[in-house]
């Protein structure tokens, strides 16, 4: 969707006992909520946004650990991990799935103010969180880059003056098990508190390989460690590192056109036939340590700076047909770092006015590396069937496998298919390889306030201006076995199939963009308000290669 302006006008008469937003209420007494979606503390009604807040309490009875469980709670969020490193989200409807190094998604993610978008640096456990939010619409002015149509923001839980803490243990299904804890340890009187939290979640992949071995499984361990240092009464820093390592089996890519190995179609009985058998896998390795430094004025103004680095490998292999012959063989590795630094002035000189002012740097290295391994006697079945009604000879082409779960190679094309005298001998071993990068960096000026027009009344509105460089690398090249036959028939790359050969090539390219909104809140009542809302979100251009090897620009989705 080129344009996304989204119009809201939405009325709340809540009484936050919800879902999304959990209340609790004893007699007449409502908890107050402190959210901190507009990256400043406040309570939920004052928020003119869509937004969906999950506490620790929720997250604690529900036993939620993982993102695609928060589906389950908010209205109009659909998370699917196909691996660790391969999330999708989607808000209202739009999916946010991108994984090229040259590509910013849709929904911004942020970790305790930091943002990981990036496609494998997204997916965390939810262990000893705070809260959650999640906010509908387009929302750059606050969350910035890749905000498009919503952001989700989590919250971990901070140390505290009181020593205590937790264990929880579980089983399950498919031999499932998961250990989970926190220990929070004050260190040195009001002045310095630490807190380290784990988690270990396993279970066996509940998709059987006829060829060997088990699919879709899970194997996570992550560990966080955090600091609050309070020097003097002014003064917060809160450091917190977080590490997490996935070592899964591989993910059941499966068919419904071909049977598997017993030849049987349904795929919903569990058993997948991928010929490499046990040699499948997903592994992710995430690290990353943010501090914050909060400096108070007085109560109601301070300033705030971000500090945070992460970096990722994450790592995979699978089958590309989905069937129990060798046709395509594939395998992807990602390494991204990313750097962050953001500066805000939080202010409210009275009651009637509060907003803030800031500016960040950001930048990413990610590089992404492609392997195909296809066999090209089992590839061109599929081929020849698209094919088949333009050759000169009319031809049956049988499937990939067989009604009985068999599939046999096609050492040749014949070459009457083609018009030639002689049969077309295919390769069994080739392979080639896609190497693309990209260093993007940006640096931002945002502002946004709230007035207070009368008692009832009050006015939001922000901004955000952005300058960006993205600098984008590819190459492709044959890396081993015999050239590709295929390819060359397909009118493309003489010795590749799937990307054309290519040396080493760079493209850069610069932006500058704005982001606002504006919007006018009522309230009826202690509980409930309505407001209208206009705002406009950003997906940044797109500097890319397409299969031929050739840069190109892909325009900013507004």
């Amino acid at each position: 969707m080129k344009h996304i302006l989204a119009f809201l006008l939405l009325v709340i008469i809540s009484f936050e006992v919800s879902a999304q937003i959990k209340g609790e209420i004893a007699g007449d007494t409502l908890e107050t909520i402190i959210v901190t979606a507009q990256l400043r503390e406040q309570q939920v009604l004052d928020i003119p946004v869509t937004l969906s807040t999950i506490s620790a309490q929720m997250l604690e009875n529900t036993h939620t650990t993982n993102l695609e469980q928060l589906s389950n709670f908010v209205p109009g969020l659909n998370i699917r991990i196909q691996t660790p490193h391969r999330p999708s989200f989607v808000i209202r409807g739009l999916t946010s799935d991108e994984v090229s190094p040259t590509a910013q998604p849709r929904v911004s993610v942020y970790y305790n103010q930091v943002p990981t978008s990036r496609a494998s640096m997204a997916v965390s456990e939810l262990y000893d969180m705070e809260r959650i939010e999640v906010l509908k619409g387009p929302q750059g002015t606050l969350f910035g880059r890749g905000a498009q149509i919503g952001a989700i923001n989590f919250i971990t839980k901070k140390p505290d003056s009181s020593f205590g803490g937790y264990l929880s243990a579980g089983t399950g299904s498919f031999a499932m098990k998961e250990v989970e804890g926190a220990a929070n340890i004050p260190v040195i009187g009001d002045k310095l508190f630490t807190r380290v939290a784990g988690i270990y979640s396993y279970q066996d992949g509940y998709i059987t390989n006829l060829s060997g071995g088990k699919l879709n499984g899970k194997n996570t361990i992550g560990g966080r460690f955090s600091a609050r240092y309070i020097p003097i009464q002014n003064l917060k820093i809160d450091w917190v590192v977080n590490y997490q390592k996935d070592d899964n089996p591989g993910t059941a890519f499966m068919s419904k056109r071909y049977p598997n190995a017993k030849g049987e179609y349904d795929i919903f009985n569990y058993e997948a036939s991928l010929d490499e058998g046990k040699d499948f896998y997903n592994k992710r390795d995430v690290f990353g340590s943010s501090l914050d430094a909060k400096y108070y004025i007085n109560d109601h103004n301070y300033i705030t700076s971000i500090t945070s680095y992460y970096k990722n490998s994450a790592d995979s292999r699978w089958d590309g047909d989905g069937t129990i012959a060798p046709a395509i063989d594939m395998s992807e590795l990602v390494k991204a770092n990313q750097f962050m630094q953001e500066f805000r002035y939080n202010f409210s000189p009275s009651s009637r006015l509060n907003g803030l002012i800031g500016l960040s740097y950001w930048r990413e290295d990610v590089k992404q590396k492609y392997w195909f391994g296809p066999n090209e006697q089992y590839m061109v079945y599929p081929l020849l069937e698209m094919m088949s009604q333009s050759f000169p000879v009319p031809m049956e082409v049988p499937p990939l496998v067989m009604g009985d779960g068999k599939s046999y190679p096609m050492p040749a094309i014949p070459g009457a298919l083609l018009g030639s005298p002689y049969d077309i001998p295919l390769p069994t071993n080739h392979e080639e390889e896609n190497n693309s990068g990209a260093v993007n960096s940006a640096y931002d000026i945002f502002a946004d306030a709230t007035f207070r027009i009368f008692p009832k009344l009050s006015l939001t509105a922000g901004i955000r201006g952005t300058y960006e460089t993205f600098k984008t690398t590819n190459e492709s090249h044959m890396i081993g076995g015999t050239p590709s036959t295929l390819g060359s028939l397909m009118g493309g790359a003489t010795r590749n199939f799937f990307f054309a050969e290519a040396p080493y090539s760079e493209v850069t390219k610069d932006f500058l963009s704005l982001t606002y909104r504006a919007n006018l809140k009522y309230d009826i009542s202690n509980h409930s308000n309505v407001y209208a809302s206009y705002s406009k979100g950003r997906r940044p251009n797109v500097v890319q290669y397409n299969s031929a090897g050739e840069s190109e620009v892909m325009s900013a989705e507004t």
